[in-house]
């Protein structure tokens, strides 16, 4: 996003900004709605993924290692 200001916050603190594609498959990202968009489409098992790894990461930061 030409507006994301989150790279301010990455010159004070170690971190790292991650995309998370949600496009349908057979739907060609480049061409699908944005996601501030009301035709935007989503793939849910995506969100999943996501969720998945963003708690991975968290808990990773924390010291949890999980098996």
């Amino acid at each position: 996003m030409g507006a994301e200001d989150f790279s301010y916050v990455l010159e004070k603190l170690p971190g790292a900004m991650l995309f998370l594609g949600g496009t349908p498959n057979g739907i060609d990202p480049r061409k699908a709605p944005p996601n501030h968009s009301n035709r935007v489409d989503f793939e849910e098992d995506a969100m999943t993924t996501g969720m998945a790894l963003y708690t991975s990461l968290a808990l990773r930061t924390l010291g949890v290692m999980l098996d």
